[in-house]
């Protein structure tokens, strides 16, 4: 099974913060994030990203002009224990590329696509 939810906290940042984490390398004449946060992976969830990544068949992706495995995002407004606003997120599979590989009709990444199918090689 590939199912797997990452969570992840995105709280605004400050001067005042890049300060306090950057300490003597901060530079106040450079731009810095308005909002940042970590994705914590649990380890249980690793197996199942890693299939998901490894085993969906990438889109072609006009913007970045390369192949990608799209990652479902969805988020809610949360206040913290110490009372500050944070964008809460949760990163699942794409529930269509999920079933493919689920029912076996994906194409590894890891595998090469022959011209004679319709796709290209992927440079995994």
């Amino acid at each position: 099974m590939t199912d797997f939810a990452l969570k992840m906290a995105v709280f605004p940042q400050t001067s005042e913060d890049h300060k306090r984490m950057m300490k003597d390398r901060y530079d106040s004449s450079k731009k810095y994030p308005e909002y940042g946060g970590v994705i914590n992976i649990a380890r249980a969830d690793i197996p199942a990203l890693v299939k998901y990544l490894t085993h969906a068949t990438p889109d072609y992706d006009d913007y970045l002009k390369d192949e990608v495995v799209p990652l479902r995002v969805s988020g809610y407004m949360n206040t913290s224990k110490n009372d500050k606003k944070y964008l809460g997120l949760k990163i699942s599979p794409d529930y269509k590329k999920q079933q493919d590989i689920e029912n076996g009709s994906s194409v590894s990444a890891n595998t090469k696509v022959s011209e004679s199918s319709g796709g290209s090689e992927f440079g995994f």
